[in-house]
């Protein structure tokens, strides 16, 4: 990508800077929160369910995705929509298949959210890599974290367990969540230093 063509794409996210720190403050907090509510009460049952944390995990993938197709209307008018597009799809899909599956076959399960940890993972390394967005570093850290998460729930190391799906799930929401805040903290910075521009209103 050009140096023009990634300004005016960034220069698109400049007005919505507030609410991506916003929405990584609430990402990464409300996965922290779970994910030490699932360490504390790893067996707790809701309607006798052991899967009981698992609908919770599955609301924030939805939001997520949800968020996600801010974001792709926020750059309807560069390339970057359809990345953001499918990335919206994926993660919508995903919790609506979370929700409906949980209850059904554990190694479906498993093989869905490891299916979906790893192709994620490979997906935002390409777009970053691509990209080169601020803060890659920890776009790619992240992509790495899950895509090894990912690995070990399809092998079932270091065990097979619901619990441990759980926990991986909440690791990359709260990766997910820092990268969000810190490339909206860069926007807010580079806009006050004047490297970025709000852009002109298009029809």
């Amino acid at each position: 990508m050009s140096d023009q063509s990634e300004q005016v794409l960034l220069a698109s996210y400049v007005k919505q800077r507030y609410l991506i720190i916003l929405r990584g403050t609430i990402l990464f907090s409300l996965s922290s929160l779970l994910l030490l509510f699932v360490v504390m009460s790893p067996g707790v049952q809701i309607m006798t369910n052991e899967y009981s944390w698992l609908p919770f995990v599955a609301l924030l993938v939805l939001l997520l995705g949800g968020l996600e197709f801010v974001d792709a209307y926020v750059v309807r008018w560069t390339g970057q929509f359809f990345l953001n597009i499918q990335i919206a799809i994926m993660d919508t899909v995903i919790g609506v298949f979370m929700l409906a599956e949980m209850y059904d076959d554990p190694d479906r399960l498993t093989l869905l959210l490891s299916s979906y940890l790893i192709i994620k993972a490979l997906f935002r390394i390409a777009v970053a890599l691509k990209l080169n967005p601020p803060h890659k570093f920890w776009s790619i850290l992240g992509s790495f974290v899950s895509l090894s998460l990912g690995g070990m729930i399809w092998a079932q190391w270091p065990f097979k367990s619901v619990f441990f799906i759980i926990i991986a799930l909440c690791i990359d929401l709260i990766l997910r969540g820092w990268s969000t805040m810190l490339f909206g903290f860069w926007l807010n910075r580079s806009l006050k230093q004047g490297k970025l521009r709000p852009p002109a209103v298009q029809d």
